[in-house]
């Protein structure tokens, strides 16, 4: 038989009842913690929440219900069974106030006790699937209002140099408005040029930045970047096919662009190239300083 995959703490005074039961559980349930008395089983429980608490009344040092009533202070969804000798209308009156799930009375069939339990770990994985759509639909609302955020954005990105043409402020207003869009620490653009040689490099030309954050606009490093510097060698590559660089900084596959890019306190970037009539004319970037940001396919 496959076990259950929960986790349940067992508290039982008792030692010979709790090497019993102990047994029984650990032949069914993947993870089975004990204790002896209501302190050590809440001990137990803020070091490993399990997922279901099963537990006498009557204890020394401190019985169930005062437990179950601490374990409520901290997490009122915990799933509560208690095994007890004690039937007593008070006792079961109590355990209602308290959301117990179950009051199973001693001895109780271990099939029984299983049963019951399973019945637990049911209603835990589906609670868990209720989440995990709950998020899934979250997340799906959340790309979409970020996409629709953009694409307004975007708009406006098109009417301002319709309206104002390309020139210094033009750009800024548009990347203040991508910045804001995409809440994005910096948003930049790249030129590309060739020096008195004939030798192709990029340099940073128009820089929008949080208020909050700081600028890279004066940094040497950037201001005159060669398409043959380690930093820039695979941005040329990637984006010469069209391509985006994108991702976590410190995954990123060159260590010389982690160094440059964490100098500037980067933690994710996207880099998308611009191409003018066929040619490569730049890239425009958008660093996230604050987060460990997985850029979407929809913002891409």
């Amino acid at each position: 038989m496959d076990k259950l995959n929960i986790s349940l703490l067992y508290v039982e005074d008792d030692v010979t009842l709790r090497n019993i039961y102990q047994k029984i559980l650990n032949y069914s349930i993947n993870k089975v913690y004990v204790a002896s008395n209501g302190l050590e089983g809440l001990r137990s429980y803020k070091a490993y929440h399990p997922d279901i608490v099963l537990t006498d009344v009557r204890m020394p040092v401190m019985d169930g219900l005062d437990m179950i009533a601490k374990i409520r202070d901290l997490d009122k969804d915990t799933r509560i069974i208690i095994l007890s000798a004690f039937g007593e209308p008070h006792y079961f009156l109590s355990a209602i106030e308290l959301g117990v799930k179950a009051y199973l009375l001693k001895p109780v069939d271990s099939d029984h006790l299983l049963k019951t339990i399973e019945e637990q770990a049911n209603d835990i994985s589906l609670d868990k699937k209720v989440r995990e759509e709950e998020e899934k639909r979250w997340a799906a609302e959340n790309e979409q209002r970020k996409s629709e955020a953009i694409l307004r954005a975007l708009a406006h990105v098109t009417a301002v140099f319709f309206q104002e043409g390309f020139n210094e402020a033009s750009v800024m207003k548009v990347l203040s408005l991508i910045g804001d869009a995409t809440d994005s620490s910096r948003v930049y653009i790249f030129q590309n040029f060739e020096d008195e040689q004939g030798k192709p490099y990029t340099s940073h030309v128009y820089e929008w930045v949080q208020s909050d954050g700081t600028s890279e606009i004066d940094n040497p490093v950037l201001d005159r970047l060669y398409f043959d510097n380690p930093i820039f060698v695979r941005w040329v590559k990637v984006m010469q096919r069209h391509e985006f660089i994108h991702g976590l900084v410190k995954n990123l596959p060159v260590e010389a662009e982690r160094i440059v890019l964490r100098n500037q306190s980067v933690i994710s970037i996207l880099s998308m190239p611009i191409y003018v009539q066929g040619k490569w004319w730049g890239f425009i970037g958008l660093d996230d300083c604050k987060n460990e940001r997985i850029w979407s396919e929809a913002e891409m």
